[in-house]
Formats: structure tokens, sequence, C-alpha cells
């Protein structure tokens, strides 16, 4: 029992190797001490289940309590070094600021503009049957006058 409290405590000092860590040490000590196989605090969190009852409430709640402190010492290192990344990392405010996107005429259009421009400078006045004006014609359904039900219908014969 006093050699799992004496590695406890020598595990207890390490926490203070966590708030001064960058990411890859960071890696390394939480592998190190809460590893699933070759964690420090795992092995000692393994045998408690083999002591005596006494023993094993004393070395258990001081486990746990420091596995605790380690989790929240880690989550919180973890936090630091994210906003740290995000604030300096990927922005840099020195840089303009991006122009919004403006979108342009389509090319059928500047071309039929470009051909009134032209009559207008010769004198003209356009009346060209444009697209939009013209639009029942050109639509996918049929015209009013060929409606589907005013066709009589056919009669396959043979059948």
């Amino acid at each position: 029992m006093s050699d799992l409290l004496a590695a406890l405590n020598a595990l207890r000092e390490r926490l203070t190797e966590v708030p001064q860590a960058d990411e890859r040490r960071l890696r390394e000590l939480k592998t190190e001490i809460l590893g699933r196989k070759a964690g420090a605090l795992t092995h000692i969190l393994a045998a408690v289940p083999s002591l005596e009852p006494k023993d094993r409430k004393a070395v258990g709640g001081v486990a746990n309590a420091l596995k605790r402190d380690f989790e929240t010492a880690f989550a919180a290192r973890e936090r630091e070094l994210k906003r740290a990344s995000v604030a300096a990392g990927d922005l840099d405010l020195t840089m303009p600021g991006r122009a919004g996107w403006q979108g342009g005429l389509h090319l059928v259009t500047q071309v039929v503009d470009e051909i009134c421009e032209i009559f207008r400078e010769l004198g003209f006045t356009p009346r060209i049957p444009f697209m939009w004006a013209t639009a029942s014609c050109c639509a996918r359904t049929p015209p009013p006058c060929r409606s589907a039900r005013s066709r009589p219908t056919r009669r396959r014969s043979g059948s």
C-alpha cells in the first residue's frame, strides 16, 4: 500500500507539468498517465481491487481524486491551446477584407443589349420580339389552342 501511495504522490508532482505543456507534450503526458495500457495511474487503479478493504478505500479515493484532477487539468490545457490556435493561427487581421461577389448579365443578354445599342446609334428603335415577350411560344407547355382536351382521341386499330 505504501508503494502505491508513494507512486500517487509522484504522479501528483507531475500535475504541475500539464499547464506548461504544448500539444505534443500534452498528448504524451495524457498517454503516460491516463493511457489504457501503459498509463501509470491506470496501473495503480488496476491494482486497487487486490488490496485489503481498508487499504482499498484509502488508495482508491486518492487515486480517483488524482485522476479527476488530471482530467480537469488536461481539459483546461486543451481548451487554452485550442483558443490560442484559433486566435493566432488562421486569421491574418492585417489583410484587407474580401469584396462581395457581384453577378453579371448572361452572355445572350449582353449580346442582345449590344445589338439594341447598335440599332439605336443608327437611329432605329428596336422592335425585336424578345424571348421573354413571347414566352408562351417558347414554353414547354402546349399553346392554349392545342390543349389535350380539345384533341380528338385516336383509337388504335387491331387490338
